[in-house]
């Protein structure tokens, strides 16, 4: 039997939360591209590890919104 590790519904929830905001508020959206997205997800992930803190996937959506929409991806603590 394989278990599904305990962070992966927390991604999935966090990621679907992610492109509902997108698809609820596309005037928000325009002008970013998946490239921006993927990369600010990235830096979120990285500055987690590399704070070894664990990573909150509730307020993972909404960081990467708001930076995103910002267009600035220094703020990306989670």
């Amino acid at each position: 039997m394989t278990m599904t590790p305990p962070g992966l519904p927390a991604i999935a929830g966090a990621l679907w939360d992610l492109r509902d905001h997108a698809y609820d508020h596309p005037e928000q959206w325009t002008g970013v591209s998946s490239e921006d997205v993927f990369q600010v997800m990235a830096q979120i992930v990285e500055r987690a590890i590399d704070a070894e803190v664990d990573m909150d996937w509730i307020k993972f959506p909404g960081v990467v919104t708001s930076s995103l929409l910002r267009g600035d991806s220094t703020d990306t603590q989670v």
